[in-house]
């Protein structure tokens, strides 16, 4: 019960905060501190078992499954020889992430209370249950700032990064070409995803792709994803990214008009209508949602900025529906499929709270 109270309690007051002056930093370190706690605590989720299976089994074998991330092993199996237990290996990476993840929010919006809030409200609860996505997106997160500026040694960061994602989580390897996008004309990318789009929906309903992951790139691992294919819930997918889609070019053009646009919203900009090439994946599989959802905070600091630039009135307004907005996308992704193995486990097992 108390860990819904603190939820309730922070969600509301930070949201206020954020109609007032200032960055809310009382609140704001609350819910951060919340939030690391819940994180590490978490001890009976839906992949906690398997997550905690491979850290002993790497303290056992010094080696991982044969599905297991190569970089995701290597910080499993360099924590073990510390002599660390599974939910010190948590506090860790959880500590790291967030940090990733605050030291770009601060950087780009002076309303940072309000992207933690509503990245709170989602899609935290499955990154708490998903590590390793977790762990990835806060660096491809972060690698943002190298992105946004140019020269040799910012494009090198940038590819070590995402490199450093993708040993993570296979799924990193999509932001790759944001080092060429970013320097594409508009009208070229939109050509370039038609393009993606109108080869790649037939192949989609073939098993072309199944074949190159398989027996040309020798991806085992994501043979499920083809056995497991979607009918008709892709739809929803295509709806719910159009219409943040539509936000973002609406957020933009607001910003343009304001002269508060800058190239890191661009970057954002660009980044939502390039990975709009992932519709063919949801038809395989939803599971390939992660890969948009890893610039879910990005996004809330572009919403961030055209509430900081808005007047009281249209402040008022944008905190409610983008509120209604995450709420829903909450109830859509984590409380309806999964509150028995994520939503209640989360809250009501946590090694400080219970």
């Amino acid at each position: 019960m108390m860990t819904y109270i603190i939820s309730g309690f922070l969600i509301i007051t930070n949201f206020i905060s954020a109609l007032l002056k200032g960055k809310g930093s009382i609140l704001k370190i609350l819910l951060l501190t919340f939030m690391w706690v819940l994180f590490w605590g978490s001890n009976d989720n839906a992949d906690y078992l398997n997550y905690k299976q491979l850290y002993d089994y790497i303290s056992y074998t010094g080696a991982g499954f044969s599905t297991s991330q190569f970089g995701f092993v290597q910080i499993m199996k360099f924590a073990t020889k510390l002599g660390l237990q599974y939910h010190h290996f948590l506090m860790i990476i959880s500590l790291i992430g967030i940090y990733m993840i605050t030291e770009t929010v601060k950087k780009y919006t002076d309303k940072p209370h309000l992207v933690y809030t509503l990245y709170f409200i989602h899609p935290f609860l499955l990154d708490i249950v998903q590590v390793k996505h977790f762990l990835a997106m806060a660096i491809i997160v972060y690698c943002f700032r190298y992105l946004e500026q140019d020269g040799n040694k910012n494009n090198i960061k940038f590819i070590a990064g995402i490199l450093i994602a993708t040993s993570i989580h296979l799924i990193s390897i999509i932001f790759l070409p944001l080092l060429f996008i970013k320097k594409m004309s508009i009208r070229k990318l939109v050509l370039l995803v038609a393009s993606i789009l109108i080869v790649g929906i037939p192949i989609a309903y073939s098993d072309v792709l199944q074949f190159i992951a398989l027996n040309i790139l020798g991806i085992q691992r994501i043979e499920t994803y083809f056995l497991n294919r979607a009918r008709f819930g892709f739809f929803i997918q295509f709806f719910i990214q159009g219409t943040i889609f539509l936000m973002v070019l609406l957020s933009r053009k607001i910003l343009t008009k304001r002269r508060e646009c800058n190239k890191f919203i661009d970057l954002i900009y660009r980044t939502n209508l390039y990975l709009i090439v992932l519709f063919p994946l949801y038809i395989i599989n939803g599971t390939f949602e992660r890969g948009f959802r890893m610039i879910m905070i990005l996004n809330y600091i572009l919403i961030s900025k055209l509430f900081s630039t808005s007047k009281k009135r249209e402040k008022i307004v944008i905190l409610v529906f983008i509120f209604i907005f995450a709420f829903s996308l909450f109830m859509y992704y984590t409380f309806i499929p999964y509150k028995g193995t994520v939503f209640f486990p989360i809250f009501e097992n946590n090694l400080i709270f219970n």
